[in-house]
């Protein structure tokens, strides 16, 4: 999230293209993310969300067939509204979601690695329903939760070479700026807690700062403030549009 290029994970999709693909796949509808392979306590997978788990609705409305290539069929299971995670924050999105050559070029890609929406969402399991409940306490949009996915793959131990860290891959001056501890013995920006915290707070500070546009705030959290301020004033000076795709 500063202005320095940071080393993402090997297996790591950069950009804030590749974010706003992960919640326009959500919120379009498609028939996997409709229809989520959902069982009790919050258990999901990313597979299930984004085409990759072949969902079949029963007769009735309450009850749904699981389906995963190589596993048994289960059993009908009771569907639970209120455990649904990935509908509440389909429900929660407020982001205008779009379709262009860029957006699809990283829905491809999706596509064709769903091993990694796997991973990515397993390993998102312990802490996304914390981050989605602070989410919806501010009142904030709950497109902010894929937010991790892009940052860090929800890897809380992620580190980059421009010494961001965490699930929000905050950097030391950020995290001194917005409350999150940092000594020798303990770093907050590890902690699920004070990381999503502090990121909210950042989050918010940068909605108000981009006169409450949500794309200019994610941009200026991903690639520093102080970059989109330019590239906006540059654009007024030009005439140009000042949205996030131009």
């Amino acid at each position: 999230m500063s202005g320095t290029k940071q080393r993402k994970p090997s297996n790591f999709r950069p950009g804030l293209a590749t974010w706003i693909t992960l919640f326009a796949a959500f919120a379009a509808g498609s028939p996997a993310a409709a229809e989520p392979g959902v069982t009790p306590d919050n258990s999901f997978s990313a597979g299930r969300a984004l085409s990759v788990v072949n969902v079949a609705t029963a007769e009735h409305e309450d009850r749904v067939w699981l389906e995963l290539e190589g596993y048994t069929p289960l059993a009908a299971t009771k569907l639970k509204p209120s455990n649904d995670l990935l509908k509440r924050l389909r429900d929660g999105f407020e982001l205008p979601t779009e379709l262009n050559p860029r957006i699809q070029a990283e829905l491809n890609w999706y596509l064709r690695h769903p091993d990694y929406l796997d991973r990515v969402f397993t390993r998102a399991q312990r802490y996304l329903p914390y981050i989605a409940g602070e989410i919806e306490a501010r009142g904030l949009p709950l497109d902010l939760a894929l937010l991790p996915i892009v940052e860090s793959a929800y890897d809380p131990f992620a580190y980059s070479h421009g010494r961001a860290a965490g699930l929000w891959q905050i950097i030391p001056g950020t995290a001194r700026r917005f409350g999150i501890r940092q000594n020798w013995w303990y770093d907050g920006r590890r902690d699920v807690v004070d990381s999503t915290r502090g990121a909210l707070d950042y989050l918010t500070y940068l909605h108000e700062l981009m006169d409450g546009d949500w794309m200019l705030a994610i941009a200026s959290y991903n690639s520093g403030e102080g970059n989109v301020l330019k590239a906006v004033k540059r654009n007024k000076a030009r005439s140009r549009p000042t949205d996030f795709w131009n």
